[in-house]
């Protein structure tokens, strides 16, 4: 049985050696010794330390991995693991493997003394709690596409019409950077600095429709991360945020990504590698292309609207037209939620149609967003319905225990109308979803604490208009979070306002640090509090995106320097 000496009681000692019959003796002797290390481990110890972990604890080895973690934490004197687990997102029976491991991870965490938070309402990367009803996923709209029927069936038209340059023609593209090179076998881009080896292109668009961008890549023993986005031009507001998933080594393949244009006639195409440190990739065949009803979103908040373009006159689905779905959508083989690389669905009309009749359709779609996030639809009553499930899964199986709310770059909201006729403003919607997600977790334990990150409610971070697909302004989102929630404060950039902001409402902070990058960051993001004389900061946090978890040595070490040269 595993036995974290520094971390028990006196009391606890005694017990366990009389149960291996240890002489009196010797027993004293160790007990001197215990003390003596366990005074030198925690000198100067005042900051509460977190360390994260995401995992998926309905299977076996995600058991084993996140044991380890503990044990690692807890001897290095961490106080805290946030426990951001996907197994909460699914629905489970009493009897399940996915309950029994929690118990395991219980008591793991019981043992060396750790406590354990939980990461509840993840409707900020809802794929998951989303798998049975993705419907409710957020949507983004599509305006006024135009349809042609043709023999009975309406089909997409693109209007306007779009295309790419062939990337041989490198002189119609509208920027070319030096490293990228015209070879026999393809566009080539080559780099050693971690400089960037991209090709531009300005394209003309329609506003609020949906484009899939398509481009076939080659690499060798490739370094760097490998890119096809879109950007508004004047804002350069990024329209599509999915890196492509492009191995080092690998024959030529299709990778490709959508985005939709907002109220842009004009965006930005950018193709090639980023951050590039050694091998080359190679282009070929990029290609835009305006999407129809590719995973079309049904619900009441995301209506699907078609209209005859000559009389303006909106037609009843179900009389005019068969119902509209996509029928490819949801297949369950796939790693993410919704896939983009299917044909999208024609409407099949009904009744007696002349060919040539246009049509202008209006629907909503979810974005993805670095390949896995999709975004709920947070104020929605039957998406709220899932979160509460999860974090009533959260209470059963993770009992008595604080909780973080799992927001964080909420990348799409406030495009639907709200459904309960409150305000459109983006801030105000989702000052009322905090509220919501608050008010729930006081009502099944009144007396926990409760934590979040503080991006999207920071004025100097996320809380601004425009933030990545958000629709407005997201000024005031602070107003939904009560001055008791601890905020976990990652704006490292803009530290001493960020820190000043919240310590101003009240709040307590916690510090997040690493982010996969060197330790030593958490001592100056410390500093950085230290120097404003900003009150309240109880913690610190090592967050990892990455899972790696080799410099949690030595952030345990330089925090242990920092507080022993703070008593000094």
């Amino acid at each position: 049985m595993e036995v974290p000496y520094q971390r028990q009681s006196g009391s606890d000692l005694c017990s366990h050696f009389r149960r291996l019959q240890f002489p009196c003796c010797w027993m004293a002797a160790l007990l001197v010794c215990c003390v003596v290390v366990r005074t030198k481990t925690c000198v100067g110890q005042q900051l509460e330390r977190w360390v994260t972990v995401d995992s998926d604890l309905r299977f076996a080895a995600e058991v084993e991995r996140v044991q380890e973690i503990i044990r690692e934490a807890a001897s290095l004197g961490f106080s805290h693991l946030l426990l951001d687990d996907a197994g909460l997102s699914f629905p489970d029976d009493p009897e399940s493997a996915y309950v029994r491991h929690t118990e395991l991870i219980r008591e793991t965490a019981n043992r060396w003394q750790l406590q354990l938070v939980p990461v509840v309402f993840p409707v900020d990367r809802a794929d998951n709690i989303l798998r049975a009803q993705p419907d409710l996923a957020a949507g983004v709209p599509v305006r006024n596409a135009l349809y042609v029927i043709q023999n009975g069936t309406a089909e997409l038209q693109a209007d306007p019409a779009v295309s790419l340059p062939a990337l041989s023609a490198l002189e119609e593209w509208n920027n070319v950077d030096t490293t990228v090179k015209l070879t026999a076998d393809g566009l080539e881009c080559r780099g050693k600095d971690g400089s960037s080896s991209r090709i531009l292109k300005t394209v003309e668009v329609a506003p609020y429709r949906h484009y899939r961008l398509r481009i076939r890549i080659q690499t060798r023993q490739f370094q760097g991360r490998a890119g096809l986005a879109a950007f508004q031009t004047g804002s350069n507001r990024r329209l599509s945020a999915a890196p492509l998933q492009v191995p080092a080594t690998a024959d030529w393949s299709e990778y490709s990504t959508t985005f939709n244009s907002l109220d842009s006639e004009r965006v930005q195409v950018v193709a090639g590698a980023w951050t590039m440190t050694g091998g080359r990739l190679l282009m070929q065949d990029a290609v835009i292309e305006e999407c129809g009803l590719l995973n079309v979103l049904r619900r009441p908040q995301t209506p699907v609207q078609v209209v005859a373009e000559e009389t303006s006159r909106r037609l009843q689905e179900g009389e005019e037209y068969a119902e509209i779905r996509d029928p490819l959508r949801d297949r369950q083989d796939r790693d993410t939620l919704f896939g983009i690389d299917h044909s999208s669905p024609t409407i099949r009309m009904r009744g007696y149609w002349p060919d040539g009749t246009r049509l202008r359709v209006s629907w909503y779609h979810p974005v993805l967003q670095y390949r896995l996030q999709v975004c709920g639809s947070a104020d929605d009553p039957a998406c709220r319905k899932l979160l509460d499930q999860q974090a009533r899964r959260a209470e059963a199986v993770f009992p008595h225990t604080d909780r973080m709310l799992h927001l964080r770059e909420l990348r799409v909201f406030g495009w639907e109308e709200p459904q309960t006729g409150g305000s459109r403003a983006a801030g105000r919607r989702l000052a009322a979803q905090l509220r919501w997600e608050t008010t729930l977790l006081d009502r099944l334990d009144s007396h926990r604490r409760v934590l979040m990150w503080s991006d999207m409610i920071d004025p100097y971070q996320n809380a601004v208009e425009c933030y990545s697909l958000v629709h407005g302004d997201l000024a005031g989102s602070w107003e939904g979070v009560n001055p008791r929630v601890t905020i976990v404060n990652r704006n490292f950039a803009a530290a001493a306002e960020s820190l000043s902001f919240f310590a101003n409402r009240g709040h307590r902070q916690i510090l997040a640090g690493y982010f996969d990058s060197s330790p030593r960051q958490m001592i100056r993001w410390l500093q950085a509090g230290q120097e404003s004389k900003i009150p309240g900061i109880v913690g610190v946090m090592y967050v990892t995106r990455k899972r790696d978890y080799s410099g949690l040595a030595e952030f345990a070490r330089l925090l242990d320097r920092y507080e022993l040269a703070a008593q000094e």
